[in-house]
């Protein structure tokens, strides 16, 4: 009887333990005045897409960027993009890969039955060019006028011929995806996409999935891999 009751304490805390496993492939997007654009895939109440404020706090010129999941993810991949001018003064996150930086610095990372952590602190400071703004403001206006001047004259000459194709809404990776593999002449294998862009095979299996309903790959076996073609 004692034996029968420890087996069911275990079923039940077995069960507890996968019923709260999560997956989360997500974009965080850290405006200049701290809110955050989250966008993507995940089941994790505090990772749906919109505007989160509840994210950053700010300590006289010190910013703090803090995401703490109380719960486990069977699977996560994670892009952290920072604001234009930032510089990163202390930096703990789990499943940490890389940082790049060309306009913003893009910290990205991804894990599997473990829980998702991002803790950093980052300062903005001032451009030199944004003295110049006044500059950039007039080039801009002619460059406008220049473009609306050939735009009417082509609207003259040249009636619409072509039916205008409704736009397919993309997530960013997809269409990082898509960017590889025209960067491979419009055919890679599911393998090499997976280790160009570190990513978990579920998470990649859901995104080609997506590319392929909206007709802009297709998918085709050859011997023990699977390649993907681009769809013109």
């Amino acid at each position: 009887m004692i034996f029968m009751k420890k087996l069911f304490v275990l079923f039940i805390l077995l069960l507890t333990s996968f019923s709260f496993s999560y997956y989360a492939d997500v974009i965080f997007d850290v405006q200049s005045n701290g809110d955050v654009l989250i966008s993507g895939y995940s089941d994790y109440p505090d990772l749906q897409n919109g505007l989160n404020s509840n994210l950053t706090s700010k300590n006289g010129g010190l910013w703090i960027f803090n995401f703490d999941s109380n719960e486990i993810f069977l699977s996560y991949v994670f892009e952290l993009r920072m604001p234009e001018n930032t510089e990163i003064n202390y930096l703990n996150i789990s499943g940490f890969q890389k940082i790049k930086q060309d306009n913003r610095i893009i910290i990205s990372g991804f894990g599997e039955n473990s829980k998702l952590n991002m803790k950093l602190q980052y300062s903005s400071f001032s451009s030199a060019s944004k003295s110049y703004w006044w500059t950039y403001l007039v080039g801009a206006l002619v460059l406008l006028s220049i473009v609306g001047y050939v735009g009417y004259k082509k609207y003259r000459t040249k009636p619409a011929q072509k039916e205008v194709k409704p736009k397919v809404f993309l997530t960013d990776r997809e269409k990082q995806i898509l960017d590889l593999i025209k960067k491979n002449k419009g055919q890679i294998t599911q393998h090499k996409i997976q280790q160009e862009l570190g990513l978990p095979k579920s998470s990649l299996s859901r995104n080609l999935l997506s590319l392929e309903k909206k007709g802009l790959i297709k998918k085709s076996s050859k011997g023990l891999s699977n390649v993907i073609v681009l769809q013109e």
